[in-house]
């Protein structure tokens, strides 16, 4: 089974995030929810919140096939400014894992020279 991991920041985009979460679900992929925000509850652009499956500080690296980011604003400038997040895409990519982001969060993978 393939093992997919999303960071969460206050202000993501909700349909960049939830649909591919939903749809990944549905395929049978095991998808981990990450909250870069000190609680679960994460809040998206339009007021939406959710409950995310751990937090950076509960976080437990495991192998993960693929490490997603979801756009919106100021979502993905929360995710750029994230050490946590930073720490993780390096480690990600020098074992080869893939890495995706969607709408603006590419300038994450960018800023790291990812």
């Amino acid at each position: 089974m393939k093992q997919i991991a999303v960071f969460l920041a206050n202000g993501f985009e909700e349909i960049e995030a939830i649909t591919p979460i939903d749809v990944w679900r549905r395929a049978g992929f095991e998808v981990t929810t990450i909250s870069i925000e000190d609680e679960n509850i994460v809040t998206g652009s339009h007021q939406i919140s959710i409950v995310a499956d751990t937090t950076k500080k509960d976080f437990e690296t495991k192998e993960f096939d693929l490490y997603f980011l979801p756009g919106g604003m100021p979502g993905a400038r929360n995710l750029a400014a994230s050490t946590f997040v930073s720490e993780q895409l390096k480690q990600a990519h020098q074992q080869g894992k893939h890495l995706a982001a969607i709408c603006a969060a590419p300038l994450v993978l960018g800023q790291l020279g990812l």
